[in-house]
């Protein structure tokens, strides 16, 4: 099920860190039952960002992509999540084509976090040898609704909608 939160943070009328801390808890306890679920889900999401939580199981990893216009920050809620970056090397101006270089390779333990700016190339997930399921909470602003997709086997890129937009079953009051 995909639930969405009942007052999103423009309304919340918060500016302290403290206040931001106590959201951020809030936040966490009210979607304890989707950080449960295998997969995707959209948690909430308004003209200003929106939060998908995602379950990944050992292995389990994301295509190399963007974030389209959107800038994301996730938060590893349990397990460990890797993280690796990459470089376009050519200029993108053959449609449909890419060469990708990696940059960076990182891994974030529970609590901790990592940001990707807008146009950062990446992917990321979970250990292979990792013992367990891997949740982390993803936050994007805007709301992300199209980013790139590479292949760096086959030097392609393609630009995709992305496919859990679902009207909400549920609402967390």
């Amino acid at each position: 099920p995909i639930v969405y939160l009942s007052n999103p943070i423009e309304h919340q009328g918060f500016g302290t860190a403290r206040d931001k801390l106590a959201l951020f808890e809030r936040f966490l306890r009210e979607a304890e039952p989707v950080l449960r679920q295998r997969g995707v889900s959209l948690v909430v999401k308004n003209h200003l960002f929106e939060a998908v939580c995602m379950g990944w199981e050992p292995g389990q990893k994301t295509v190399i992509h963007n974030h389209g216009d959107s800038f994301g920050v996730f938060y590893v809620y349990e397990g460990e999540l890797f993280f690796n970056t990459f470089d376009r090397k050519d200029d993108g101006k053959i449609a449909g084509k890419c060469e990708l270089g990696k940059l960076v390779s990182d891994r974030a333990t529970p609590g901790g976090y990592a940001a990707a700016a807008i146009g950062d190339i990446h992917e990321m997930g979970n250990f292979p040898e990792h013992q367990g399921r891997t949740v982390s909470i993803h936050f994007y602003a805007g709301p992300m609704e199209q980013m790139e997709v590479f292949d760096i086997g086959q030097g392609t890129v393609e630009s995709v909608v992305l496919p859990y937009y679902r009207a909400p079953e549920k609402s967390l009051a």
